[in-house]
């Protein structure tokens, strides 16, 4: 297993999951700003729509 990546908030975590589209995702419940809970569901809807990191940044 390769780590690639690592994130303090949820909405780093979806930046994240959005660029390297790893096949598993761990989360911590609580994290600040966003839970993992909402970061997924907005993770998986992200990656049904086809975007990437780079399309939400701006």
């Amino acid at each position: 297993m390769t780590v690639v990546g690592q994130s303090k908030t949820g909405n780093k975590a979806i930046a994240l999951a959005l660029k390297h589209s790893p096949d598993v995702i761990l989360m911590d419940l609580r994290m600040p700003g966003m839970g993992s809970v909402e970061a997924t569901k907005l993770t998986c809807s992200e990656r049904e729509r086809g975007h990437r990191a780079d399309d939400l940044s701006g």
